[in-house]
Parts: structure tokens; C-alpha cells; sequence
């Protein structure tokens, strides 16, 4: 089936027990998200137990009645799902994402904890020891950690219920019991206070059925009151000032008051608007911002008031707090006259952001429960970017001005000999009411036996075309009007001579990156393309408008023609991610080594091989026309030479090369093997791969647990399919890593393959496949890699029915042709001693 996604609406409900229903159903996803909002965050929390709804929020992971310890998640991984939650000020959320037929068996699990959770002692010393985590990495375990969150809303506020630490502090929290989290669910976790919400592909009557079977029994009741959270309104700046070692200058953040969203939505909106602008106007000529700007501590909209705008950054030498506080109300002064620039700009960018992040479903999800359970209207979700439409330049020099006569809260974290922060609250103890914590996981009917899977209808495939140019540069088109933007994905292969000089490329991507910005500067184009390189492609991306896609294509048509770029001279080189470092190094083993003389060809001669190397790919997804669309580009790409290059001249090998990194303390491990010509189909290296090591219930990662964590997949490497493993391993591990591949390269031979795991993976495979459609973003990443791998648009919808087609034994022949003992080599690099390891993974 062949369809032209349109734009649905939502259903709203409640039942008998006071639980808000929302159901948004769109088959312009594929799968389906589950999202429960409840009413309460971390200012619900009183004096001594700081953190306790953070705590909590994790312990509702923890099981339930039908739910044993250890097995919430479980349903979700084995399909590749996402399962979450998350603690805000005013509210905690919970979501998950699956295929359409297990929406009732989410649905049955939100119910259940909804219902009679599980609060164990085991489950809470366990997840006291992951928030004791999840918090030093948060403050301690980072630099200037706690700027601006969580320390600035005590400076900026005076109720504890605002003010207070929303993490708390680790050894606090340890004097909670079990009886405690009972009376905390007791008295905020009712169906009165919550959100249930259901987005994205699903028939609404269906799940409308489910929701009253699993839902509509359990019992109401009243929630207790947060505290009151009105502040008295401050007279004067507030400073508060703390140090650290080993920081290398001085952070602020300042806190500004925002207008009630509940009372005046439009000048909220209208300071998302000047956050934007201060940002901006701070901006650096490489794109980074000395003072970041946001609305709301987390996200815009995140909070009932008070909500405070938040600008942070780290100062020049030459500029103390006070006078980066001076600059910044003058610029606010003079905004507040109307002289803002580049108002209708910024809206416009800000729209576009805000229709792409909430094209994500889980996004969607969420967001439509969250302005339900904090502002009573979902509606405002698609109200943003016509109220942000509607901000001119009045609306925000009025905004200027309210900002530049609001008194500040001002955090400063400045080196300094000691790391000194506010002493945390101490813990306190009052005794907890209601059910304790055995009768409450306990209902009169008992525990409940999950329902299965349900039926699911056909995933539609949107109206896409993909054409072919003469050069050989393949050209995809799809129609998805869930943003207003356009997803621009581009890959072109480096080419030999790229691949031979990678320290030459940074200035290669600098030129593209100007003459791509020149010339949407002079066509007057909204949106904008990154250029960036992971060694192996030069890379095209952004968001653009689907108005003006064809003029867009032509800009990077030209962007990427070796007469056109002008190069700035040395370039400063690029962080490298240790992946990129280790498939450099891998290229430059199959190659033979890098060109270092003192003739090795420059950036102008990778511009010039890069176009003749076959390959190329360009995947434009918006609400676009896709047939007249995709001509129109394969017309603008004939400028691309292409197609001259010979096969690259490559020699494997199976060394594995010690590289040393001075100061490192742990070991990247790269492994590679081209892929064999013939042989297997792609669906049984699919499937092979995802039983070797290719997702969380893999043989390699079961062999591993609690050891390390290994990747492993395939792509392109050079001009060829390889397979590959990764993995960062202590320095006493490293040589475990190629014992571990070789091991199961054995295993492959003597125990081939199963039918119970190969159903496994299957299953699991074959859902995954479904989060293409989650948002426009994905889809287009999806399209450009599957292109990129030498496959065609369609065997993104092929390859399921492909899987499903595979049997056991052509898995077992997959498994022994990829995995071979001895055909891996690679790179370890790190903690290691220089070494060079000849004759196959590890051995020597």
C-alpha cells in the first residue's frame, strides 16, 4: 500500500476514576507510544526529603502485582521499544514505545503499577545505588556540576517547594522505606492526578476497549495538595557564589522570572522568542554561544509557574559576573526601545524546531500529555507555532523590557582551591500514612495474566520516489507532512584519496560548509545544511523549507564542485570521536598506510576525487511532491562528474595494531572483515548479525554481561561491505575483546544457531525496523544509510517480510560466512603498549 500521509487530531476522555484518556491515533507512524503523566514532581517534596520523587520515579520500574521484580522492561527490549520515565518540577512521566500489537500488554503494565506496585526493600536499596549514580555523575562527577540545575532555583527562589534540590543528596535518601514510597504513591499517584495517553499508529476503539479492561477498575482517590508554590515577588538581585578545582574559568548563571504560561501563553512565547535572540546575539563566529538562553529550567512549557529563563555560559578571562550582567541588561534596555533585529528570522527558526522536535512520536506523545496535566489543554502542543508566528518585534521588546527590570539570581562558579556548594538539607522522618507497602502491592482479585499481542493493521508506506542519475548518484523523495520542514540527508563517498589523507579533510568540510552558507545567503533560503565527515563520507544534513527544496538541492549541487570552493588555509583540526579514530586508522590499514610525503595530495584534490568516486546519495522527507521533486534534483546532481573511479585497491589483513594515547586509562577496541561477495542473502546477514552481537540478547553480549559492552554491525568501509566490532574495555580487557569474537566464531561451527534464539532476534529485528517512521529525522537518517549500504528505498519496507521468510540453517550459514576465526583485524587503541599482531584476531 501506497499512501499520502495526512495530519489527525486527538480524543479526549476520562473515566469513571477521574484518569484523563487522550487518544491521538495517525498511521503516519508505524508504531505506538504510551505516555502516563502524573501530577506531582519535586516540589511536591517537603523539607528532608529532597530528591524523594526522583527516587521514586525509579522505583515504579521496580514491578508490580503481575509484574514480577525485574521484568517491567522486558516486553519493550525484545522489540526494540523505548521505555522511560522521567521527574520534572510539577510532573513525572512515563512512556514507551512499541509496534501496535503489544499496546494492550503496555497498556496492561502502566495499569498494573498504576494499580498495586511492588515497593520492596531489595528494589530500593538497588535503586537507591543507581540515583546515588545518576546524581554524583550529574553535580560531582562534572565540571561546574549543578550550573544552572539544580542550584540556581536556590538562589532564585524562597519557597522550599521551588527552591530545594530536586536531586537531594544520596546519603539523605537512604533513611526512605518501603512504607514511605508506599504512602508518597498512596497520596500523589492517583487515577485523578494522571494522564494516559496513546499516540501514533492504532485503532482508537480498539485501544479505547483495552484502556476501560485495565483501567477503569482500579478505585479513586483524593491526592493530597502540593505545597503552595507563590513566590513573593523579589526587590533585589540575588548573587550566590561557589568554587571549584581544576575548572578553567569562571561560569554564571543568571535566572530571570517568566510570565505565567497559564495567564499569558503569548508572552511566554514571546520570551522563548528573546531567549533565542540573547543567545544569538552572544554567538561566536563558529557557531557556539558564550551565553546559552532558554525558557524553563528543562524544556519551554515544562513547569507551572514560577518558571524562570535561564542563561548560562563560561566567561572570557577579561569579564567578571557583574559585567557580563551589565552587558546583558543593556542589551535588554535597548531591545526594550522595539530596536530588536532579526525578529521574523528567529521565529521562523524556532518554528521549524519546534514542528521537527515534536515530528518525533514520543515526543508528541509526551508533549501532549504534559500541557494536559500541567495547563488542561493538549491544544497548545499545536498552538506554539502559530502563536510563535504571531510575535513581532513589539511583543518582544515588551518581553525586553519586562527582563531588563526583573530582579536576577546570579550563580557563579569560579576556580578555587575547594569545591564548595550549599550543605545539603538533613533527612527527616515523619510517619508515613496510608496502606503500607505489602497491602498496597496486594489487590482483593490478585495478580493478572498479561494479555497477547494483539492485531496490528498494515504499516503504510509513504509516497516516496527514488531515481537514478546518469553519474550514478541516487536520488530518494518522500512525501511526510508531519513538520513543516524538509529532512536534507546527503552522503559522497571521500573517495581514495580522501580516505588516504583523513587529517586533510576538516579543511575540505570548512569550504563546502562557506559555500553552502554563501549561497543560501544570497538566495534568501530558510533552514540550514551542517557539513560534517565520519572519515568515510562527507556528509550533508539539516532542515529546510519544503518551499524552496529544489533551490536547496541546487545550493549543494554547486556546494560540493571542486572550481567553486575556495579553502581558508590551515584548519584548526576536529574533536574526533574514538569511532572515527579507530575506522581511520582501520582505512588506513586496508590501504597500506597514509600518504605523508611531502607531495601527498591537499584538500583540492580530495574535492576532485570525491565526485568521480560511485556512490553518492542524496534522501530528501517533508511535504513535498516526491516524483517532480526527485527529477528536479537528478537534474541538479548531473553536475556531479561521478562514476570514473576503479575499485580501490585494498589489503585486509588480520593485524591488529597497539596504538598508544598518552594519559588514556581505557582501550578502544576496533575489529573489522570485509564481507563475503556472495553467499548468504542480506536478510540472513541481518539476521546473522543480530544473533552474533547485534542487539542486547545477542550470544556476545550474553557472553560479556557485566564485563563490557560490545558493538557489533555492518557497513561500508573504503568501497566495500564490512563487518565490524567495537567496544571500550579496561586496559586488562583489551585482549579479552578478540578472545570473545574468536570464541564465538568457534561456537558458530560446533553450536550453529538455534530456532529459539534466531526467533529472538527476529522478532526483535523485525519491530525495529518499524522506528524508521518514528519521526521525519529518522526516517531520512534510515533512507540515507540503507542507500549508502548499496540498497534500494524499498527494501526499508522489503526487508521485514525478508526476515520473517529466513529459516534457522540459512542464519547458521550467515553466521560461519561473516564471522570467520580468521579473518578479523584491527586496532586497539588507548592504555596499550605499541605492538603490530599478525596471523588473525589476537594471535601472535
Amino acid at each position: 500500500m501506497n499512501t499520502r500521509m495526512r495530519r489527525g487530531g486527538f480524543l479526549r476522555t476520562r473515566l469513571d476514576n477521574g484518569l484523563r484518556i487522550l487518544l491521538a491515533p495517525d498511521r503516519r507512524w508505524s508504531r505506538v507510544a504510551v505516555a502516563v503523566h502524573y501530577g506531582v514532581g519535586f516540589r511536591a517534596e517537603p523539607p528532608g526529603r529532597e530528591g524523594f520523587a526522583h527516587l521514586f520515579e525509579h522505583l515504579m520500574f521496580e514491578g508490580s502485582e503481575s509484574v514480577p521484580r525485574g521484568t517491567f522492561r522486558t516486553h519493550v527490549h525484545e522489540v526494540g521499544g523505548i521505555v522511560n520515565g522521567t521527574t520534572h518540577q510539577d510532573y513525572t512521566d512515563y512512556y514507551q514505545v512499541v509496534p501496535e500489537p503489544l499496546l494492550e500488554r503496555v497498556l496492561f503494565h502502566e495499569a498494573d503499577r498504576m494499580r498495586a506496585p511492588a515497593f520492596t526493600p531489595e528494589g530500593l536499596s538497588a535503586q537507591l545505588e543507581e540515583v546515588a549514580e545518576e546524581i554524583e555523575r550529574a553535580t560531582r562527577g562534572r565540571a561546574y556540576g549543578g550550573l544552572p540545575w539544580p542550584l540556581l532555583p536556590g538562589v532564585m527562589y524562597s519557597r522550599h517547594a521551588n527552591a530545594h534540590d530536586g536531586y537531594g543528596d544520596a546519603d539523605a535518601l537512604r533513611s526512605v522505606t518501603v512504607d514511605d514510597c508506599a504512602a508518597f504513591f498512596h497520596d500523589h499517584y492517583t487515577p485523578g492526578n494522571a494522564v494516559l495517553t496513546v499516540t501514533g499508529a492504532f485503532d482508537p476503539g480498539r485501544a479505547l476497549a483495552a484502556i476501560h479492561r485495565h483501567f477503569g477498575d482500579i478505585p479513586p482517590r483524593e491526592r493530597v495538595p502540593v505545597p503552595d508554590t507563590a513566590e513573593p515577588p523579589p526587590v533585589a538581585d540575588r548573587w550566590a557564589r561557589h568554587t571549584e578545582p581544576r575548572i578553567p574559568a569562571t561560569a554564571v548563571a543568571f535566572g530571570l522570572p517568566l510570565p505565567d504560561p497559564s495567564a499569558d501563553l503569548p508572552g511566554y512565547v514571546a520570551h522563548m522568542v528573546l531567549a533565542r535572540l540573547v543567545e544569538d546575539a552572544h554567538r561566536a563566529p563558529d557557531g557556539t554561544s558564550e551565553l546559552g538562553a532558554a525558557c524553563g529550567f528543562f524544556a519551554p512549557l515544562d513547569a507551572l509557574a514560577p518558571d524562570a529563563m535561564v542563561l548560562s555560559g563560561v566567561l572570557p578571562a577579561d569579564t567578571s559576573p557583574e559585567a557580563r550582567l551589565d552587558r546583558l541588561r543593556a542589551l535588554l534596555d535597548t531591545w526594550g526601545t522595539g530596536a530588536v533585529p532579526g525578529v521574523p528570522d528567529t521565529v521562523r527558526a524556532l518554528v521549524d524546531e519546534y514542528r521537527e522536535h515534536h515530528g518525533s512520536l514520543v515526543e508528541h506523545g509526551r508533549a501532549l500529555g504534559r500541557t494536559e496535566i500541567l495547563f488542561g489543554r493538549a491544544e497548545t502542543v499545536g498552538e506554539i507555532p502559530d502563536l510563535l508566528d504571531r510575535t513581532d518585534r513589539s511583543a518582544v521588546a515588551r518581553a525586553a523590557r519586562d527582563a531588563a527590570r526583573a530582579p536576577v539570581a546570579a550563580l557563579v562558579i569560579a576556580p578555587g582551591p575547594e569545591r564548595t556548594r550549599p550543605a545539603p538539607a538533613p533527612a527527616s522522618r515523619t510517619a508515613p500514612t496510608g496502606p503500607g507497602a505489602r497491602v498496597l502491592a496486594r489487590t482483593p482479585r490478585g495478580p493478572r495474566t498479561p494479555p497477547p499481542p494483539g492485531p496490528a493493521d498494515e504499516v503504510a508506506v509513504p509516497e516516496h520516489a527514488q531515481v537514478r542519475t546518469a553519474t550514478g548518484t541516487r536520488v530518494v523523495t518522500v512525501h511526510d507532512d508531519r513538520t513543516g520542514t524538509a529532512q536534507v540527508r546527503a552522503r559522497i563517498p571521500l573517495g581514495a584519496v580522501g580516505w588516504s589523507r583523513p587529517g586533510a579533510v576538516d579543511a575540505l568540510v570548512a569550504a563546502v560548509s562557506d559555500r553552502i552558507r554563501e549561497e543560501a545567503a544570497r538566495r534568501s533560503l530558510r533552514g540550514g545544511l551542517t557539513v560534517s565527515t565520519d572519515g568515510q563520507w562527507l556528509m550533508v544534513s539539516g532542515a529546510v523549507d519544503p518551499a524552496r527544496i529544489t533551490a536547496w538541492v541546487d545550493v549543494l549541487a554547486l556546494a560540493v564542485l571542486p572550481d567553486g570552493l575556495r579553502f581558508r588555509g590551515p584548519v584548526p583540526p576536529v574533536p574526533r570521536t574514538s569511532e572515527r579514530t579507530l575506522d581511520d586508522l582501520q582505512r588506513l590499514l586496508w590501504l597500506g598506510g597514509a600518504d605523508d610525503t611531502a607531495t601527498a595530495p591537499g584538500p583540492e584534490d580530495i574535492a576532485r576525487g570525491m565526485l568521480s568516486q560511485p556512490g553518492a546519495v542524496l534522501t530528501l522527507v517533508g511535504d513535498l511532491d516526491p516524483g517532480p521533486v526527485a527529477e528536479r534534483a537528478r537534474t541538479a546532481l548531473e553536475r556531479w562528474p561521478g562514476g570514473g573511479a576503479v575499485p580501490v585497491p585494498v589489503d585486509p589483513g588480520t593485524r591488529l595494531e597497539r596504538l598508544p594515547v598518552p594519559g588514556a586509562r581505557d582501550v578502544w577496541v576496533g575489529l573489522s572483515a570485509p564481507e563475503p561477495v556472495a553467499g548468504p542473502t542480506e536478510a540472513e546477514r541481518y539476521l546473522a548479525t543480530a544473533v552474533f552481537g547485534g542487539y542486547h540478547a545477542s550470544r556476545l553480549a550474553r557472553r560479556t554481561e557485566g564485563l563490557y559492552a560490545a558493538v557489533v554491525g555492518r557497513d561500508v568501509l573504503l568501497d566495500r561491505p564490512r563487518v565490524y566490532v567495537r567496544a571500550r574495555v579496561r586496559t586488562e580487557l583489551a585482549d579479552r575483546v578478540a578472545e570473545d569474537l574468536r570464541e564465538q566464531a568457534r561456537l558458530a561451527v560446533t553450536e550453529p544457531p538455534g530456532g529459539t534464539e534466531v526467533e529472538a532476534a527476529r522478532v526483535y529485528c523485525v519491530s525495529q525496523m518499524l522506528s524508521a517512521l518514528d519521526s521525519p529525522t529518522t526516517l531520512a537518517h534510515v533512507l540515507v544509510s540503507v542507500l549508502s549500504a548499496g540498497r534500494d528505498a524499498d527494501w526499508l519496507w522489503r526487508i521485514p517480510a525478508e526476515l520473517r521468510a529466513v529459516t534457522v540453517p540459512g542464519v547458521a550459514r550467515a553466521t560461519r560466512a561473516l564471522f570467520r576465526e580468521d579473518a578479523f583485524g584491527g586496532v586497539l587503541l588507548g592504555a596499550v603498549s605499541p605492538q603490530v599482531i599478525a596471523g588473525g584476531i589476537g594471535k601472535g
